[in-house]
């Protein structure tokens, strides 16, 4: 997810999830993929969250809208 820059290590604090998947699993590779892929798009995703913050702080407040 966008929000959250370091990496889940635990979940339910019982399960290491860096234990459950093995070093050589095609899913640590689609992470890396998709890691490097969102970082590179996250200026973008920056630049798009900017445009709907500034749209939002257009409307006025005091008008009821239906």
């Amino acid at each position: 997810m966008r929000g959250r820059r370091g990496s889940q290590t635990t979940m339910v604090a019982f399960v290491d999830l860096e234990e459950r998947v093995p070093n050589d699993h095609p899913l640590r590779t689609i992470k890396a993929v998709a890691d490097e892929a969102l970082e590179r798009l996250s200026p973008k995703f920056d630049r798009m969250y900017l445009g709907l913050t500034n749209q939002r702080a257009q409307i006025d407040l005091r008008q009821p809208h239906l």
